[in-house]
């Protein structure tokens, strides 16, 4: 009988206080799980006999922003895990899926929390129904395995994986073993029968998904619900695809009839900006296969006796760096930075160095421009404004939601007409001064 972590999967053979990989504590718990052979041989096939990605079917789950994230839709046989914080509308979108897939043949849903009057009140609040839409409510593996064996299903959904357990298996539902071998048994089956599966799982304290962590590399992709623009938005990201980009982002309004999507993400992260507020700017960045318009917030001083510099939402190393090359090539002496990138959004490419820079020298200055006005360029350390990547895309989207003037390097601009007034090129930091 050996011993796992349940934080990051390492084994050992007795028990330890510390996990020595992931250091964690009183996180290494007895399991059970027991290895079997392999029923039958798996035989090697030559590459002209394996089907092209071209050739591979997509699904539309008819949600727009849920099959952007998914790369274009769900493919036969692709295990999906979908987790999020408790009541945020991971139960909800999968019925609303759930409803819509039935088009493509019968769907089968799984539900170890609720009853089939749970069920059937969410659905009816949703105002959905088919006749090709399965409730199983179990916990037991074998009545799933059951149920598939009986009835053909093109998707399978199991709310959630840590309530399913296995006779097979000692340990409570929710443990590593039971977890794994739950999830190790569902994903194999319906590999093989060319099924698709969602399952949903439960996230701990710290946003990840509760249980072994080798769940999250059994599956095909791995997605997350999060709520962190108001009560009313969702995000939804991909943090793992096999079958389309990952660092996709999609976003969902919550309403009397479900989730919906919102199509215009970028209004919904500008909603409350105010152009007449210093040490504010707008910027554009790429975000799986669009451009999104966000906010940036910034509260500098200067001759203060401390120095601090934070940042939410964007690297706080990279904007240290951004403060010495204002300082050395402006000659403004700054003290305390505090960033903000508003809408809960996490940025890591280097498109909005531009409007970081404006922000802090406007909240210096207490200045403001007068245009709608839109940042798009990386600053390098010699102080020079350098071109940014799908420039065309972003231009084409501040144009859409109305921005009169959009500052940037003139390679950006390409076949473009650079007599348009609403285009500022600049090359330097110093000129970036002059506009505030």
């Amino acid at each position: 009988m050996n011993y796992v972590c349940s934080s990051c999967d390492e084994e050992y053979n007795k028990w330890v206080g510390q996990c020595t990989n992931c250091k964690s504590w009183n996180t290494v718990i007895r399991d059970v799980f027991e290895k079997k052979k392999v029923s039958k041989a798996s035989k090697p096939l030559a590459m002209s006999k394996i089907v092209k990605t071209a050739d591979i079917k997509k699904n539309k789950t008819n949600i727009n922003e849920f099959d952007r994230v998914l790369g274009g839709g769900l493919v036969e046989g692709m295990a999906c895990l979908l987790g999020g914080e408790p009541g945020i509308g991971k139960s909800t979108i999968l019925s609303q899926i759930a409803i819509n897939f039935c088009a493509y043949g019968k769907v089968l849903y799984v539900s170890g929390e609720e009853s089939l009057s749970q069920i059937s009140l969410r659905i009816e609040r949703l105002g959905l129904f088919s006749e090709n839409l399965f409730i199983l409510p179990t916990n037991s593996l074998e009545s799933i395995f059951e149920a598939i064996l009986t009835e053909k299903f093109v998707l399978i959904i199991v709310d959630s994986i840590q309530t399913i357990s296995s006779i097979d298996i000692n340990g409570a539902p929710g443990s590593v073993s039971q977890v794994r071998h739950c999830s190790i048994q569902l994903i194999n089956l319906l590999k093989e029968k060319n099924i698709s599966l969602f399952i949903i799982g439960h996230v701990t304290k710290d946003g990840s998904i509760a249980g072994p962590r080798v769940l999250e590399h059994m599956v095909d992709t791995v997605l997350y619900f999060q709520n962190e623009i108001s009560n009313r938005f969702r995000l939804l990201k991909v943090y793992k695809n096999r079958f389309g980009p990952t660092g996709e982002l999609g976003v969902f309004s919550m309403q009397s009839k479900g989730l919906v999507s919102v199509k215009n993400p970028s209004a919904i992260f500008l909603s409350q900006f105010e152009y007449n507020k210093p040490g504010t700017a707008i910027a554009s960045i790429w975000h799986g296969t669009r451009p999104l318009l966000i906010e940036i917030q910034a509260l500098a001083e200067i001759d203060k006796n401390n120095n601090k510099i934070i940042s939410v939402g964007y690297d706080t190393n990279r904007l240290a760096m951004l403060v010495a090359v204002i300082e050395k090539y402006t000659k403004i002496k700054i003290s305390n930075v505090f960033l903000n990138v508003v809408g809960g959004i996490k940025v890591n490419e280097t498109s909005i160095d531009l409007a970081v820079c404006f922000a802090i020298v406007s909240s210096i200055n207490n200045t403001v421009l007068k245009n709608k006005t839109i940042f798009m360029g990386e600053v390098g350390l010699a102080g020079e404004i350098r071109p940014v990547a799908y420039g065309q895309e972003r231009i084409k989207e501040a144009k859409k939601i109305g921005f009169e003037s959009i500052v940037l390097h003139e390679k950006n601009l390409n076949k473009l007409d650079k007599n348009d007034e609403s285009f500022i090129t600049i090359k330097s930091i110093a000129e970036l001064i002059k506009l505030s």
